[in-house]
């Protein structure tokens, strides 16, 4: 048995290495390779996603609850929270057993691996992700599934360029055409992905890198077309304004979607900081109380449980709902899904954004024909617009929202009041809250993701990746006629001094020695531990370049010792840090 799995593992070493050797990842051949590559795993994956979506909705939505009505009559339909806790109980499980960067809507944990962490994700996140979020959604919870198939689709780009050794640059991009490839999978929108990817998880529209996302994510929309057709997400009917005088009512809407976005981002921090806090529930059980929580709100309204595309679909074919209804439904919806992301549940917050919005506007709709009868297009067309503004709102990606808004409903005839309001509902969001859904948690851990192109060079390169090893030491028993001799024939300025186990116990600095240089009588009296400089920076092998700047700033050393365990490793040179930092600087304006 053991010969077997080795032949196995041999054989699979093999032809990776094998595949590495002839793909060359730093090269354009090879990155566009794995660029279709990643396109068509990912599509898969997205396939067999909505698929286990479906399964886990017939069992549990569906089977599971004609049982509870079947026994229990009327009061059946008051067992419902049961279903979403129960969906919740196996998910804590899941993801605080085996990965949890999988809890939550998951594009805040692709940004921070590309910004601050080269690209790279624990393979077993795609697994555990997809599980997860499946059995969440399928249970009643209210999340989407772009935030799931978006981790799903970085984690296999960031897998390949692990096992394919791919520099950090190279990671980055398989990472963003995963998430491309995800989105566009998800909504059957190849540009919309691609936009995505650029716009919110690597920020660069640079064209070495947007022809790759690009490429991934039409090989993505190629996978969901065998499998679901060309048809879009949304077939509604062909809006236009009836009269200029409409983009008032637009502006409005606008205004009020930017309003609504950040009280959805806002909400949904408080829960997940709330939920962090509670420390009487174990870290497992908690997404099953904010499944039960989702589970009494669908009691009342049961449009707030899972995706929601049933509901937005009616809203936009002026499937009437009443004002207070369209009212309740944002709110329940926006309690519904911070309730269930909050509490550690998986799922993404696109399509509950899509619906929050499509149900602002169609609020909005309502009044503006009830105010100007026969003056005002459908209901139903303020749904769409509201759409758009509220995803822009969340996510502080606009030209993402628009372009996602078309492809998923082919409806280019309201360009202009759509264009008019995600400006105007992005801008509000902004002035009244800086942080995007995304951006909101990492924030919150002190991770400014959007500080600045030069900060997040420096974040992420690691220490270890620039120091030297090899370096002179000197030891503590060492005369100090010994200890200059060493000095003046060496090109270093500083020199750790280590005692007899190899712990270091100071550093001698080259100018601190000129001081001695003249005090022959005391070279064979003083030892090096003497003269050494007891108070000393040191880094950590795991530190990166930004917190080794701020050691150079605070204390004038030309070189810092970075330690593993206690142990020197290694000596960072100011020069060298600066020198890096330069080189990045230059390779990403080659990019551009």
């Amino acid at each position: 048995m053991d010969k077997g799995k080795s032949g196995l593992s041999r054989l699979f070493n093999g032809v990776w290495a094998w595949l590495a050797s002839r793909l060359n990842v730093g090269g354009n051949y090879g990155i566009l390779v794995l660029a279709v590559v990643l396109g068509v795993l990912t599509g898969l994956g997205a396939m067999l996603f909505r698929w286990l979506i479906g399964v886990f909705s017939n069992l549990f939505l569906v089977r599971l609850y004609d049982i509870l009505v079947a026994n229990f009559g009327v009061m059946g339909k008051y067992a419902l929270p049961v279903i979403p806790a129960l969906g919740g109980i196996i998910v804590g499980i899941l993801i605080y057993k085996f990965a949890r960067e999988a809890k939550g809507h998951g594009v805040p944990e692709v940004m921070e691996s590309v910004a601050l962490k080269g690209g790279r994700i624990r393979p077993r996140v795609a697994l555990i992700k997809t599980i997860a979020s499946a059995l969440c959604i399928g249970t009643g919870g209210s999340a989407g599934r772009e935030g799931p198939i978006v981790q799903i689709g970085s984690t296999l780009g960031s897998t390949a360029g692990q096992v394919l050794h791919a520099p950090p640059r190279r990671m980055r991009l398989l990472v963003g055409c995963g998430a491309a490839a995800g989105i566009s999978a998800t909504f059957n929108a190849p540009i919309a992905g691609a936009v995505f990817a650029a716009e919110i998880i690597l920020g660069n529209f640079a064209a070495t890198t947007f022809a790759p996302i690009l490429i991934s994510s039409v090989a993505a929309s190629f996978v969901g077309r065998i499998f679901y057709g060309e048809i879009p997400s949304f077939i509604v009917p062909s809006y236009e304004m009836v009269s200029y005088w409409e983009l008032f009512n637009y502006m409005v809407l606008g205004v009020l979607a930017g309003v609504v976005g950040v009280v959805f981002t806002r909400m949904l921090g408080y829960f997940e900081g709330l939920f962090e806090d509670i420390k009487c529930i174990p870290v497992w059980m908690k997404p099953a109380v904010g499944a039960l929580v989702v589970g009494v709100i669908a009691i009342y309204l049961p449009q707030v449980m899972g995706v929601g595309y049933t509901t937005i679909e009616g809203i936009l074919t002026d499937v009437k709902f009443s004002l207070m209804m369209m009212g309740l439904l944002v709110f329940a919806k926006i309690l519904a899904t911070s309730m269930t992301l909050g509490s550690g549940g998986s799922g993404g917050i696109f399509a509950p954004s899509l619906f929050i919005g499509a149900a602002l506007g169609g609020f909005v709709g309502q009044v503006a024909s009830n105010l100007f009868p026969g003056s005002t297009a459908s209901p139903a067309a303020y749904a769409l617009v509201g759409m758009a503004a509220v995803v822009s709102a969340t996510t502080h990606a606009p030209l993402s929202a628009l372009i996602i808004l078309f492809e998923m409903t082919r409806n280019y005839k309201i360009i202009l009041p759509l264009m008019f309001a995600v400006a105007l509902a992005t801008t509000i969001s902004r002035l009244l809250y800086r942080e995007s859904i995304y951006t909101m948690k990492l924030a919150r851990r002190g991770v400014r993701i959007r500080g600045g192109r030069e900060e997040n060079i420096l974040r992420s390169i690691k220490v270890s990746e620039v120091m030297r090893r090899e370096y002179t030491t000197i030891q503590n028993s060492n005369r100090l006629g010994d200890v200059i001799e060493m000095v003046r024939g060496s090109e270093e300025s500083v020199f750790p001094v280590l005692d007899r186990e190899g712990e270091i116990v100071g550093i001698i600095d080259a100018h601190s020695l000129n001081e001695y240089v003249l005090e022959e009588a005391m070279y064979d009296i003083v030892v090096a531990e003497e003269v050494a400089r007891r108070r000393f920076p040191l880094l950590n092998v795991d530190d990166n370049l930004l917190t080794a700047l701020d050691r150079f700033q605070i204390t004038g050393y030309e070189a810092i010792p970075v330690v593993d365990n206690g142990k020197v490793v290694g000596l960072l040179h100011r020069r060298d840090l600066f020198n890096r930092y330069q080189m990045e600087i230059l390779l990403g304006v080659d990019e551009e």
